[in-house]
């Protein structure tokens, strides 16, 4: 599997000796590598040539997703912010992790997903593994989704030989903790 892999050290420290007039330029041009480097398959770097920009609103992402293991009945949901973070029960497991998504899906119809785990509480998921902690850990996934974009399959690889759901959107009110606002 390919890991998320962080700037190079020297880049930071290259923008940071420079005057800000120079650092604005430096953006640009590494905007404009990322776009030539992308050309006619998925980015993997956003416009600005920055890590932490956020996911765009309209990306089929975002938003909460569940699963159900067909083997055991245990329930699995994926919450995925524009803010680039996630949050992901399965059993009595609780992960949070950091990601980077593809903008646009490959020429195979796939986003690209590069996960870090942040926190796991270490507890029983819904697989029959036994729990340990996975935080640190880093992993890339591919998600396709279906026309309708309420439904993916997530991917060890571009292929649909490695993977699991179909996962599906959960609606706005399921997606809220409580009950559902009141309309007047």
């Amino acid at each position: 599997m390919t890991t998320l892999l962080p700037p190079a050290p020297s880049e930071g420290a290259i923008a940071t000796r420079r005057a800000p007039a120079e650092r604005a330029t430096a953006a640009r041009l590494a905007a404009l590598l990322c776009a030539f480097a992308t050309f006619g398959a998925a980015p993997r770097c956003t416009a600005a040539g920055d890590a932490d920009a956020a996911i765009p609103p309209d990306h089929p992402l975002l938003g909460s997703w569940t699963w159900t293991v067909p083997t055991n009945g245990c329930t699995e949901r994926y919450s995925y912010r524009a803010n680039g973070t996630m949050l992901a029960t399965s059993g009595e497991q609780v992960v949070q992790t950091t990601y980077r998504v593809s903008f646009r899906p490959s020429a195979k119809e796939f986003y690209r997903i590069d996960e870090k785990v942040s926190t796991d509480n270490a507890k029983q998921d819904c697989t029959d593994q036994p729990p340990h902690d996975t935080t640190g850990e880093q992993n890339t996934i591919y998600a396709r989704f279906d026309r309708t974009g309420n439904a993916m399959v997530m991917c060890r690889d571009e292929s649909m030989n490695a993977c699991f759901g179909p996962l599906r959107r959960v609606e706005l009110e399921e997606a809220h903790a409580g009950p559902p606002a009141r309309r007047s």
